[in-house]
């Protein structure tokens, strides 16, 4: 059975901009880069907190 060619082209445009396959459906996840982001973005306030934390110890 053939499938639709809107499928294929989703599919084809997915390999190309390097998505992998998405089982579940859940396409806000289906990149694999924005999990990253979040732990970059997290791991980034942190480092300014204990750095402003870090200066005040300095001032005091």
């Amino acid at each position: 059975m053939l499938e639709p060619v809107a499928d294929r082209t989703e599919q084809r445009a997915a390999r190309q901009n390097g998505l992998r396959p998405d089982p579940d459906g859940d396409r806000a996840w289906s990149s694999g880069w924005r999990p990253i982001t979040i732990y970059v973005a997290i791991g980034a306030i942190v480092m300014l907190d204990l750095f402003s934390l870090f200066v005040e110890l300095l001032h005091s």
